[in-house]
């Protein structure tokens, strides 16, 4: 008989490992966006390659990393209803309900300065405002990682068991 409990879990857990290496390279790539964004020259290099490069690199792991992130959301529907209605009560919910406020507010911020406020004002207040998030994103991203460190280790040593 299936356990359907279990596969939902193993589920979760695989769409959880195919959205990390992205979305950390997202992350990083980020990172090294902001040196750009405080003044360092587009036509200079970082790990050998210029700023403009590493602009359109940020954006391929956006278009990659935000459906993933997204898939992650869905699968967590009814925990995530729960988390923003204030009926979900654990240990994380502070930091998860954080972490989904700070991820919707830089999406939408880089996604409107890129999309459709791109040269103007507006968009530079916008990527002004991305970049702090997107900072502030980074840690939170870190210390949900370590919130669910002990489920990632016993999932993957579930998983590699079998």
């Amino acid at each position: 008989m299936i356990n359907f409990k279990e596969s939902k879990t193993i589920r979760n857990y695989y769409v959880d490992i195919i959205a990390f290496l992205p979305f950390l390279l997202l992350l990083i790539s980020g990172i090294i966006m902001l040196q750009y964004h405080g003044g360092k020259a587009y036509l200079d290099e970082t790990m050998g390659i210029n700023g403009n490069t590493w602009i359109i690199i940020h954006k391929i792991l956006t278009v990659i990393s935000l459906p993933i992130v997204l898939l992650h959301l869905a699968l967590h529907y009814n925990w995530l209803k729960k988390l923003v209605t204030l009926k979900l009560k654990n240990k994380h919910s502070g930091m998860n309900i954080s972490i989904f406020i700070i991820f919707l507010l830089c999406a939408s911020t880089s996604l409107l300065s890129w999309l459709i406020f791109a040269n103007s004002n507006i968009g530079e207040a916008l990527r002004g405002i991305h970049n702090k998030l997107g900072i502030l994103l980074i840690v939170f991203f870190a210390i949900h990682i370590l919130n669910y460190y002990k489920w990632i280790v016993n999932m993957t040593k579930s998983v590699f068991k079998e």
